[in-house]
C-alpha cells in the first residue's frame, strides 16, 4: 500500500535499490500505490539529475549495463525526486524526523 524510499549518497551503488526503486515506481503508475521519499544526506535534485557524490554512485553502478537498463533507472530517479518527501537536513533531530514519518504513514493506512 505504502513504499516508504530512502535515498541516501550511496543509494545508487546497488543496483538492487535501483531495480526495486524502478518496481516501485511502476506499481505507483499502475497501482496507484503511495510513495513517500526520505532525502537521507543528499539533495534531492543531485537524484533527479544523478548528479553529485549520488552521481558518481549511479555512474559506476551504471558501469557495463544495457542502455535500457539505465534508462529505466534514470526515469525512476526522476519521477521519486520530485516527490515531496522529507530532507535530513531540514531536521535538527533524525529521531523527530522519524516520528513525522511514523505519523505520515499511519494516517495514510485505512483504519
Amino acid at each position: 500500500r505504502i513504499a516508504v524510499v530512502i535515498l541516501s549518497k550511496n543509494y545508487a551503488s546497488s543496483s538492487w535499490c535501483l531495480n526495486e526503486l524502478q518496481l516501485i515506481m511502476e506499481c505507483r503508475d499502475s497501482l496507484r500505490q503511495t510513495v513517500m521519499t526520505i532525502f537521507y544526506e543528499v539533495e534531492p535534485s543531485d537524484v533527479r539529475k544523478q548528479t553529485g557524490e549520488f552521481g558518481r554512485a549511479f555512474k559506476e553502478t551504471c558501469y557495463g549495463k544495457t542502455e535500457e537498463e539505465k534508462q529505466r533507472w534514470r526515469r525512476a530517479l526522476t519521477q521519486v525526486a520530485v516527490i515531496a518527501g522529507e530532507h535530513s537536513i531540514s531536521w535538527a533531530s533524525e529521531a523527530e524526523m522519524i516520528l513525522k514519518i511514523v505519523m505520515d504513514v499511519s494516517n495514510e493506512l485505512p483504519s
